[in-house]
């Protein structure tokens, strides 16, 4: 089920509009995370700053093949080893990882979905109780 369009602009003119790192570090995705999910790797533009960050494996999905093609890409160019991407349906069929199972759910420019409460309550799913939760920010619990 793929999501409304967001209208994501062309790779480059993306990259410019955002700041991954800056992002990153509000969050607190940093090395107190082992492993980590994010729905929607896109370009890979926080995949690969977030992989670097995390201690662990950092488990990336998007509904397009060209989308994992070119993450898993620039990971392979970047020398990064822990970025798993993968094509699925999220929305659909979920994350496909067991209950609890991460440290943390990353989601940058996805709650535009027909059912956000439902990609949420799966982000709620699969992070471990006590997973990582910046100060400031709310829990899904």
């Amino acid at each position: 089920m793929k999501a409304r369009d967001s209208g994501m602009p062309e790779e480059a003119y993306w990259e410019s509009l955002v700041d991954p790192n800056g992002t990153l570090t509000t969050l607190a995705v940093d090395g107190t995370i082992s492993n980590a999910v994010e729905l929607g790797c896109g370009y890979g533009t926080f995949t690969i700053p977030a992989a670097r960050r995390i201690r662990g494996t950092l488990t990336t999905f998007d509904i397009e093949p060209v989308m994992v093609a070119r993450t898993t890409e620039r990971a392979a160019e970047l020398g990064i080893s822990n970025v798993h991407a993968m094509v699925r349906d999220v929305l659909l069929d979920g994350f496909g990882l067991p209950n609890t199972s991460q440290d943390a759910c990353l989601l940058f420019n996805i709650l535009h979905t027909d059912d956000p409460v439902r990609l949420l309550s799966e982000a709620a799913r699969v992070v471990r109780l006590g997973g990582h939760c910046p100060r400031d920010t709310l829990a899904l619990r």
